[in-house]
């Protein structure tokens, strides 16, 4: 469920591009990404594993321990064929696939989640991340784990934008499962007002989850605010399917 290049929907890739065909020089390559270019894999199978990640610039809040950590570059796979990582946790402190740190994007792949990861992918109080062409299958069936964990705090507005991907378990999970949990709140120490987050949701297919997309507007100045811009395209064996918990409202009936 991969296009091949004429028929990536995502665009050209951004420069420069840099060609990897292993993990350990990708994982060196992502400790010093090239500045807002692009990190484009080879054709294959990737098996990073669960490291400790140095901070590139300011700390965040939560761990490093992960598979891979992004920040303001694009990994793509090969425009050549089918590319593929495969999500292992081997620490005991590590249950995160891609810890996104700064701006980011994922483009052409086939990402598989182990049994462990807690969340696929880790967005943290990151402005702008995109997901094109991308399918993501979580195999882990724990209650309460998500795919896709999108979480701004600071003033301001966060653009996130899922294209022509499919986010997919490979059998039903409870409904306390998430595809996508966009989850921002006010931090008190930032000052200003609660973040708004721009959610663009086009072309993209949710398989076998309790909840696909969830979100909550009924506090606006301390939660945040979430605006949705997205065709309702495909769910199957989903039983909420963009939810706002906050009003109880469906927003893909």
């Amino acid at each position: 469920e991969v296009w091949v290049a004429e028929d990536s929907p995502c665009g050209e890739l951004e420069e420069p591009i840099l060609e990897i065909d292993n993990v350990e020089d990708l994982q060196q390559a992502l400790e010093s990404p090239p500045s807002s270019g692009t990190i484009r894999l080879a054709p294959g199978t990737y098996y990073p594993p669960s490291i400790e990640w140095v901070d590139i610039v300011d700390p965040q809040y939560d761990t490093r321990y992960a598979n891979l950590m992004l920040k303001d570059v694009t990994l793509a796979g090969s425009t050549e064929g089918e590319t593929r990582i495969v999500l292992m946790r081997d620490l005991e402190n590590s249950n995160v696939g891609f810890f996104v740190q700064g701006d980011a994007c994922v483009r052409d792949l086939i990402i598989d989640g182990s049994i462990d990861n807690d969340y696929i992918f880790q967005v943290d109080n990151v402005q702008e991340f995109t997901l094109c062409n991308v399918v993501i299958t979580d195999n882990s069936h724990e209650v309460g784990n998500t795919i896709i964990f999108f979480h701004p705090w600071d003033p301001g507005t966060f653009n996130f934008s899922v294209h022509d991907c499919v986010i997919r378990c490979p059998s039903y999970v409870s409904s306390w499962y998430y595809g996508i949990d966009i989850s921002p709140f006010r931090w008190s120490s930032t000052g200003g007002p609660a973040p708004v987050i721009n959610f663009e949701w086009k072309n993209t297919t949710f398989y076998n989850l309790g909840c696909g997309v969830g979100f909550n507007n009924s506090d606006p100045e301390n939660i945040g605010t979430v605006v949705l811009d997205t065709d309702c395209y495909f769910f199957s064996n989903v039983d909420y399917k963009v939810y706002d918990w906050g009003s109880h409202t469906e927003h893909c009936p």
